[in-house]
């Protein structure tokens, strides 16, 4: 199983009398091979493998998230934020190996998340 990654970053930058304000932006795209062993099924009666997961997290993925934070810096005595994220996920729903009723299933459940991250930091 490998995985590779890309994360691309872009940053607008103000600042005011109440601090300093910054919008961040991200989006990262991931793809990862499937685990050597894993396996959407196991035929009865063929040889088994040494070792065997049917797990879909050791498939065959893609993921793409985009999201945007929002910061305020208020000088050296801390910094209020949101992020707010979302990231899709991806496989082969039905692939060319799959085996009997398997063919008429979505073997691989797409993913979707929202997420949100709030964030205080406070120096003494």
């Amino acid at each position: 199983m490998t995985g590779a990654s890309g994360p691309i970053r872009s940053t607008c930058i103000t600042t005011s009398s109440w601090g300093t304000a910054f919008i961040s932006s991200r989006a990262r795209y991931y793809t990862q091979t499937a685990a050597d062993f894993y396996h959407y099924s196991l035929v009865s009666g063929a040889a088994l493998p040494g070792y065997a997961g049917a797990d879909y997290r050791l498939a065959k993925i893609k993921s793409l998230t985009n999201g945007v934070k929002i910061a305020m810096s208020f000088g050296d005595r801390g910094e209020v934020n949101v992020r707010v994220s979302y990231m899709q996920q991806t496989g082969d729903s039905h692939p060319a190996d799959a085996i009997g009723v398997q063919r008429t299933l979505d073997l691989y459940p797409g993913l979707q998340a929202l997420m949100l991250q709030l964030g205080l930091t406070l120096r003494f």
